[in-house]
């Protein structure tokens, strides 16, 4: 029944065609683009950043032609699945109702619309279902199904590289019995070979810069903004502009979420502290390194896994069931 609801929610918007970001999408950064309709590059090409991304494109245009609609069904139908993982996922974390609350909330946020709809942010859906896949894994102590699947989310996109620390962080936090300091060595040891390889791959060390202090003040700043409009969706935008946060929103920006950490902390708020703690490893990318663009409300999707678990664990604790 909820993932009807869904499908009806967000077929809305499948009349909609290309737009410009749909028909020229940049693969790998630094001016290298790809049609959406490109040409497949064969099963090596796969295993690139943004490899399973681009060969999804191509299967869909092989298999429906130059379809907007078709394009826009393939992400829904990895949205949900996204949401079929985060529901077993959250059924070993929070009670049966917060679960179905969680997955609901994960389906049909209003945020969300964003990457569902948008053909050219296919990516941001595959880096979860990889992140997901990886959590469902370690959930049952399959650390190297878990490593893979998380070093294979470089597939949906190169920043997709961050899930083989959001892996670590939540098996940290769920305190697993698998998680032992030899799982913790050779998982350290193992994350050097994809880091690098994707580095070699696109070339980027020359290209790497890291943020001054404000510039990462700025990105937390405007983090905050993203979740705002996450939580109360009045000024959804697929171009926001920062341009408005001065260096005192910024400076005062850090400072909350500071607080926000030390109150969850001070509190015994696991999930919440957790979330804020995830939302944070999610964007330090973007928090770090200068990499020529703002946050954008499809950079949510990641963060939401925690935040969608948190609030149904609020509303249906386990102690209620």
């Amino acid at each position: 029944m909820l993932a009807a609801v869904t499908v009806m929610v967000y077929a809305a918007g499948f009349d909609g065609n290309f737009v410009y970001e749909d028909t020229r999408t940049q693969v790998g950064g630094f001016g290298q683009t790809i049609s959406v309709l490109g040409e497949w590059r064969g099963v090596r090409g796969l295993w690139r950043p943004r490899g399973l991304t681009d060969a999804t494109y191509s299967a869909t245009t092989a298999w429906a032609g130059a379809s907007s609609r078709a394009a826009k069904a393939v992400n829904l139908g990895v949205h949900l699945l996204n949401g079929a993982l985060l529901w077993l996922l959250a059924q070993r974390v929070v009670s049966a109702p917060a679960a179905v609350f969680a997955l609901g909330l994960f389906w049909l946020l209003p945020v969300q619309s964003e990457p569902v709809t948008g053909i050219a942010y296919r990516s941001e859906l595959i880096v979860g279902f990889w992140l997901l896949l990886a959590l469902v894994a370690a959930e049952r102590g399959w650390l190297p199904v878990a490593w893979l699947c998380a070093a294979l989310a470089v597939t949906g996109k190169d920043a997709g590289i961050v899930a083989l620390a959001l892996v670590p962080a939540w098996l940290s936090w769920r305190r697993s019995s698998a998680w032992t300091r030899a799982a913790k060595t050779w998982w350290a040891v193992a994350c050097v070979t994809p880091v690098l390889y994707g580095l070699l791959t696109l070339q980027r060390f020359d290209a790497l810069h890291v943020q001054p202090p404000e510039g990462m003040a700025r990105q937390l700043a405007a983090l905050g903004g993203l979740m705002r409009v996450a939580i109360w969706p009045d000024a959804l935008t697929v171009d926001p502009d920062w341009t408005h946060l001065s260096g005192w929103v910024a400076l005062l920006a850090v400072q909350a979420w500071v607080a926000l950490l030390a109150w969850a902390y001070l509190r015994r708020w696991p999930l919440w502290g957790f979330a804020l703690a995830w939302t944070l490893i999610a964007f330090l990318p973007r928090i770090v390194l200068q990499l020529g663009d703002g946050p954008y409300e499809r950079y949510l999707y990641t963060p939401l896994l925690a935040w969608c678990l948190a609030a149904g664990a609020a509303l249906y604790p386990k102690e209620s069931v």
